[in-house]
């Protein structure tokens, strides 16, 4: 993807925010709903969300594998739960945001 380009991908979940913000927020689940992420864990004595939060992600597709350290951007329990993804270098690349619309 170009620099300066963006995508974006919705999907509606019908149900409360309430309901599905437990799973979601729980970084170490995140590879029973990821096709490409394999595993993840709290980093820095961290055991949950929370704003400046990093986390350990482990992803695959195909033959490439790759790790990751995103940190929380936006934590509002039962409401809304937010991460940026970082590039190897460390800029951030890529926001993950739940909540709702």
């Amino acid at each position: 993807m170009k620099k300066g380009t963006t995508r974006r991908a919705d999907e509606y979940v019908e149900a409360p925010a309430e309901v599905v913000y437990e799973p979601v927020a729980d970084v170490t689940r995140m590879g029973e709903w990821s096709p490409e992420c394999v595993g993840a864990e709290w980093l820095d004595g961290n055991t949950g969300p929370t704003v400046g939060a990093r986390f350990g992600g482990h992803n695959r597709h195909r033959r490439a594998r790759w790790s990751n350290k995103p940190r929380v951007v936006v934590e509002r329990r039962g409401q809304e739960f937010a991460f940026v993804a970082n590039d190897p270098l460390g800029h951030d690349t890529t926001l993950w945001t739940t909540g709702s619309s």
